[in-house]
């Protein structure tokens, strides 16, 4: 319909192709930041002298449950505020898009 009105094809982008692609896009990015500080601790794993990835793997070595499990929490509250902070900007955003809440449960 934009096209018939005599809009080009950067307003039909703006106005109607990026609006309806906005919730998948923050879907992806609410997988990929989390998957980032996965990948950043696998690879500390593999190649780093420092880093909660090697610490992790000292942890480990030595035996250290609490110490482990320390370090184990602070990657999940560093996923969570991840998270946390991509549901933010997508509020204001998004905000057309219905929210997938269990009602009953």
């Amino acid at each position: 319909m934009l096209t018939v009105f005599g809009a080009g094809r950067f307003q039909v982008f703006r106005m109607v192709r990026l609006p309806s692609a906005l919730p998948f896009i923050f879907a992806g990015l609410d997988i990929g930041i989390v998957f980032a500080i996965l990948g950043a601790v696998v690879g500390e794993f593999i190649g780093a002298k420092e880093g909660l990835g090697y610490l992790l793997l000292q942890t480990n070595y030595n035996f250290d449950i609490a110490g482990m499990f320390a370090v184990l929490v602070v990657l999940s509250v560093l996923g969570l505020i991840a998270h946390f902070i991509i549901r933010f900007a997508q509020k204001p955003l998004v905000f057309w898009a219905q929210e997938n809440r269990v009602i009953g449960a």
